[in-house]
């Protein structure tokens, strides 16, 4: 009987793990959050935390943003402290997103991990601050650099009518010491979601 016993609250067990987390994200907006994760640099960390979280409206940004930034592909020369740095050459056009918004403030909470499951490049997710993801890192021994340790929150995703652009809204935290978020924007060019385009928001 004692056996029974243990084999039902395992069986609880397993089922309560499988239902914690919000159904996985529509197929569109995996593809989008996909190509997200592709262009984040390994300079920036590469976790992800396991679900989105709507973006909070506030004074600064109560409508969705209407100007972006994006690469030109050409490069300048800059010396800082001595040094002589390549810089991207960034161009700003205009984009107006406040009817897809919306979305990314009023979307339930998705999986992302499900989006990635059997991808060819998983992410690393974490379900935790990212204070306690450092300590983890420091505890597995992995001497990472500060920056390396952080983790990033993604939004809900929200499209143009016409499902030619998505919006969403990331956040990088390295645990407390340093940070920032942005929209980033996605165009879906020849079946593939290429990064448009991105509005600084905050850093720290």
């Amino acid at each position: 009987m004692l056996r029974g016993l243990s084999l039902l609250v395992a069986a609880l067990f397993v089922a309560g793990c499988a239902t914690s987390l919000p159904p996985v994200a529509d197929t569109r907006s995996c593809a989008v959050y996909r190509t997200f994760y592709a262009t984040v640099s390994e300079d920036w960390g590469r976790t992800l935390a396991v679900r989105t979280v709507p973006f909070s409206r506030n004074d600064d940004w109560p409508t969705g943003p209407d100007t972006f930034d994006r690469d030109t592909g050409e490069t300048r020369t800059e010396d800082w402290d001595g040094e002589t740095f390549e810089v991207p050459i960034r161009e700003e056009f205009a984009l107006d997103t406040n009817s897809y918004f919306r979305a990314l403030t009023d979307g339930e909470s998705r999986s992302l991990q499900g989006c990635f499951e059997g991808a060819q490049a998983e992410p690393d997710f974490f379900d935790g601050s990212a204070r306690w993801l450092a300590a983890r890192n420091w505890l597995r021994g992995g001497g990472r650099h500060v920056a390396q340790a952080g983790l990033w929150r993604l939004s809900p995703a929200g499209f143009s009518a016409d499902g030619r652009y998505a919006l969403i809204y990331a956040e990088y935290d390295c645990h407390g010491w340093c940070g920032g978020g942005s929209f980033y924007l996605f165009e879906y060019r020849g079946e593939t979601w290429v990064l448009a385009g991105d509005r600084w928001v905050w850093i720290a």
